[in-house]
C-alpha cells in the first residue's frame, strides 16, 4: 500500500539534492517496510504505527496487513499475484482512496496465470475495466 508523504521537500532541500547529485533529476526517495506473520508482534506494530502516522509511505505486505486498516489516504494497492477470490480482491483494494481522492489499484499477473486471473476478476466485476 502506498500513501502520500506528510509534506513535500522544501525548495532548498530539492536544490541541495540536485547540487549533490550527478543526475539531471531529483529522484524520489521511497522507504518501504515489510509486514507478514513471520515478524515479531513488536515489529508488526511498529510498521503499522509508522504507516498510519505517515512516516512510512510503502508497506509490502501479506493480506494480514490490510485487515482492519482504516487509513483514508492510501493512494495505491498493488498486487503481485491474484487474490484468492474476487471478493477478497475487492476487500483488499477497498483500502485505496477512502478519502475520495484518486487512487490506483494494479494486479501483476504471471503469464502462466494471466487469462485465468482476468476471468476470475471479471466474473465478479460488473462495470470494471481491465487494461493489458
Amino acid at each position: 500500500m502506498i500513501s502520500p508523504t506528510p509534506e513535500p521537500p522544501s525548495k532548498r532541500q530539492r536544490t541541495s539534492k540536485k547540487k549533490s547529485s550527478a543526475s539531471a533529476f531529483d529522484p524520489q526517495v521511497w522507504t518501504a517496510e515489510s509486514y507478514h506473520a513471520g515478524l515479531s508482534a513488536a515489529k508488526r506494530k511498529s510498521v503499522q504505527k509508522a504507516f498510519m502516522s505517515g512516516r512510512l509511505r510503502v508497506v509490502i505486505a501479506t493480506v494480514a496487513f490490510g485487515m482492519g486498516l482504516d487509513k483514508s489516504d492510501v493512494r495505491a494497492v498493488i498486487h503481485y499475484s491474484m487474490a484468492k477470490s474476487f471478493e477478497a480482491y475487492v476487500q483488499e483494494i477497498g483500502r485505496a482512496g477512502r478519502d475520495g481522492q484518486t487512487a490506483h489499484c494494479h494486479v501483476f499477473l504471471d503469464p502462466e496465470v494471466g487469462a485465468r486471473g482476468v476471468v476470475c476478476l471479471s466474473d465478479g466485476a460488473k462495470g470494471a475495466t481491465f487494461e493489458n
